[in-house]
């Protein structure tokens, strides 16, 4: 089941948003006038199933992966 939140909670908790993303490695989704808007994920699952390839990739947009 996907974690969906409204915008008023982003700004209301963001620091237990910030936890969930963090704890369950899902995305979350933040909602506006009940249409999602907004998705936020934990930076280090974003990153685990990149490939070298999308790793060389980014690199050369200017976007440094760590």
């Amino acid at each position: 089941m996907p974690n969906v939140r409204t915008a008023s909670e982003l700004q209301r908790n963001i620091n237990a948003i910030y936890d969930l993303c963090e704890s369950t490695k899902e995305p979350v989704y933040i909602t506006r006038n009940g249409k999602e808007s907004l998705v936020v994920m934990d930076a280090q699952a974003l990153m685990m199933p990149l490939t070298c390839n999308d790793v060389c990739l980014s690199t050369r947009c200017g976007f440094m992966m760590r």
